[in-house]
């Protein structure tokens, strides 16, 4: 389920959940929420997730293959401009 996908990425990062929230702009009660299975994560917010952290879309949508993946050196280059 994407609820222990989310509480395994943040743990995997080492974030309480007030951090991990701050770097997808939401309030701890909303991360608390969305890995309780209350709400889910805005398609947003999955994407600047799986971008900017190297997380796998396949992994978070579906639970397929690896949770982190290497960054290409265009998503290197790319966070550099």
């Amino acid at each position: 389920m994407i609820r222990d996908r989310i509480y395994r990425i943040r743990q995997q990062m080492s974030l309480s959940q007030e951090e991990f929230g701050a770097l997808l702009g939401i309030k701890r009660s909303v991360v608390s929420k969305q890995e309780n299975g209350r709400c889910y994560p805005s398609v947003a917010a999955l994407k600047l997730l799986a971008d900017k952290y190297n997380i796998s879309m396949d992994y978070l949508l579906c639970g397929r293959g690896r949770m982190f993946y290497a960054p290409t050196e265009a998503d290197i280059q790319s966070d550099q401009t």
